[in-house]
């Protein structure tokens, strides 16, 4: 019998190939959230920082107030800048998952196709066995019931 051969391998092997791409975008992509919440958090420490050290001061001079405030007004900002970055890039991750969903299934399509024709070729291997190892008891009977 001939070597199990699946003819779609080679597409088998593109298309996971092509998953993997689209899991490392995705991972891109969350570590690029993760990023955008680590610089909210830590803007949001620095001005907390600012407030506390003014806070020590035993006399707080106008222009430090003046300072903190508008530290305040741009840290704001930001967060603001940073909350839009994230509703964006929540949006492109959900694309992108739906890509990974989509390049999984065409994967996972090739290799229910390979398993089933290989559970095939495996059936006709045992069938042509079967077959063989029941010549073969006919042939080593055969002369004797000749005689």
């Amino acid at each position: 019998m001939k070597k199990f051969m699946f003819p779609l391998d080679s597409l088998r092997r593109y298309r996971n190939t092509l998953l993997e791409q689209e899991q490392v975008r995705l991972q891109s992509l969350l570590a690029e959230l993760r990023r955008l919440e680590v610089r909210r958090v830590q803007i949001r420490e620095e001005v907390e920082q600012c407030r506390l050290q003014l806070q020590m001061l035993a006399v707080v001079p106008v222009d430090h107030l003046t300072a903190l405030q508008a530290f305040r007004r741009h840290a704001d900002g930001e967060i603001k800048s940073i909350a839009q970055m994230k509703i964006s890039l929540a949006e492109r991750i959900d694309q992108q998952k739906l890509a990974v969903k989509l390049a999984r299934r065409n994967v996972e399509a090739l290799e229910k196709l390979k398993e089933r024709r290989f559970q095939t070729w495996r059936l006709d291997v045992d069938r042509e066995m079967e077959a063989t190892v029941a010549e073969l008891v006919i042939a080593r009977f055969k002369p004797l019931s000749g005689t």
